[in-house]
Order: structure tokens, then sequence, then C-alpha cells
């Protein structure tokens, strides 16, 4: 095949976006850790749009746990992952990836695991606009945290 053949083959295959969406966003998203105890987790997000259905995901997340015990533990997180989600203003998005997560503080100051995730949920951007953005879902584990909701701006 010539150049030109495959060059438009892939715009239609992988839909490479000629729009105006903002194609950058940031976001702050806010969860809970899973335990019976007090405890809190925040992820500061970078996406980059690849198209109208489907975004890079990167982020630097953090989970504390607040219950002031000898077991009293903060983690930091980097999650990377591809979101796929359907068109319109109100999507419906699911999310995959992995992260890495290291224990700052605590019984395991020093562990360093590799977890994947998942995520399903809501998702309200303006088509072909730039501008602020939300979302509301479960995303397990997401570094430790379960992931609630999240809000931000694309430009």
């Amino acid at each position: 095949m010539r150049i030109k053949e495959i060059s438009i083959i892939a715009l239609f295959v992988f839909e490479i976006p000629l729009y105006s969406q903002g194609k950058d966003i940031t976001y702050i998203d806010i969860g809970i850790i899973l335990s019976d105890e007090a405890n809190y987790g925040n992820g500061f997000n970078y996406e980059r749009m690849l198209n109208h259905h489907m975004s890079f995901r990167t982020g630097l997340n953090i989970a504390i746990d607040l219950d002031g015990g000898p077991s009293q533990q903060t983690t930091l997180g980097v999650p990377v992952g591809l979101t796929f989600f359907t068109g319109g203003n109100n999507m419906f998005e699911l999310g995959i990836g992995a992260g890495g997560t290291l224990w700052i503080t605590g019984s395991h100051t020093g562990d360093f695991k590799q977890l994947p995730f998942l995520r399903a949920g809501y998702r309200y951007q303006k088509k072909n606009e730039k501008g602020r953005f939300f979302k509301a879902g479960v995303e397990l584990p997401s570094n430790v945290y379960l992931s609630l909701f999240g809000g931000g701006y694309c430009f």
C-alpha cells in the first residue's frame, strides 16, 4: 500500500481528531480509601483527547489515612490509562489502565506495587467547546482509593 492509502485508512480506523473540542483536560478527583476508618484520596489528573470517544489519562494520586493510629499510612500513585466514552455532552465512560503505588508512610513505607484500574461512570463535557468538565463514577482500585467524582477544565 502507498502512504496516502495508509493515511486515509488510519483516519477512519483511529478517528484522528479534526475538531475544536478542548483537547487537554486537567481535573481533580476525590475519593475514599476502602477501610473502616476515616480516609481520603485525591488525584490531580491530565487527559489528552485522542478523538470524540477516547482519551489518554495520567495523573498523580495521593491517599491519606486520617485515623491517626499506628497503622496510619500515605500512598502516592501514578495512574496511566485510556478512557472510552459515548458521544454528546452527557457521556457514559469506561476506563482501563494501571499505575504504580508507593507507600510513603506507615507500616509498608517504601513498598511499591503496580495496580490495574477499571472505571465506569458519568461524564459531562460540552462537545466541540472548551470549558468546565465534570465526572462521577467508580474507579477501582485507583491506586488504593475509590475515586467518586471530579471536576476540571478543558482547554
